[in-house]
């Protein structure tokens, strides 16, 4: 689900697994127990050997849901998002950044953005154009997107800064992890 505190109904994603499976995307108002209607991204994922899903986000701006998705039988190709119009049902893809499958997804409405954290940097995203920028802050393994829509700074977990890992006299081993706030423009 795509939490968000600007609506009563969050957007969702659901699928039945493996790679025939039927994905889905609608909205819901857990607390009054409504669903919307389902939206099928199975087009946006019919070229996948087996499509995963990573993440679902809601741009209350445009009433769009932004859905991580990556193929599990070749995750070198990198993630793609799809988006879904949760007012006609809309479907749209946007090429990923990055080289493998994305660990969730944040957006932005304010600025019309998401972004995509993964193993070696985060992919921001411009929904409004299409267009990605792949970030490298240094260390590794970023997850657990989140924003700050009033700032308009993301927030991205970095696992592994740069000098928690490898040897010599730079190894900091008290650098566990890292949190990285960075603003919706890069």
């Amino acid at each position: 689900a795509a939490a968000n505190q600007a609506t009563t109904s969050d957007a969702m994603v659901s699928e039945q697994p493996g790679p025939d499976g039927q994905p889905q995307v609608f909205t819901s108002n857990v607390a009054a127990n409504t669903f919307g209607p389902a939206y099928s991204v199975a087009s946006a994922v019919q070229g996948f050997g087996f499509p995963f899903f990573t993440g679902v986000a809601q741009d209350t701006s445009t009433n769009t849901a932004v859905v991580a998705t990556a193929d599990l039988d070749n995750l070198g190709a990198g993630p793609t998002l799809v988006t879904v119009n949760l007012a006609t049902g809309a479907v749209g893809t946007i090429p990923g950044v990055g080289n493998f499958y994305a660990t969730g997804v944040a957006t932005d409405p304010a600025s019309d953005t998401a972004i995509t954290p993964e193993i070696e940097g985060i992919g921001l995203y411009n929904l409004g154009t299409g267009s990605g920028t792949f970030l490298t802050p240094g260390g590794s393994s970023y997850q657990h997107p989140a924003d700050d829509p009033g700032a308009h700074e993301y927030v991205v977990e970095e696992v592994a800064p740069p000098r928690s890992t490898g040897l010599g006299p730079a190894l900091d081993n008290n650098a566990i992890s890292a949190e990285i706030v960075g603003d919706a423009q890069g």
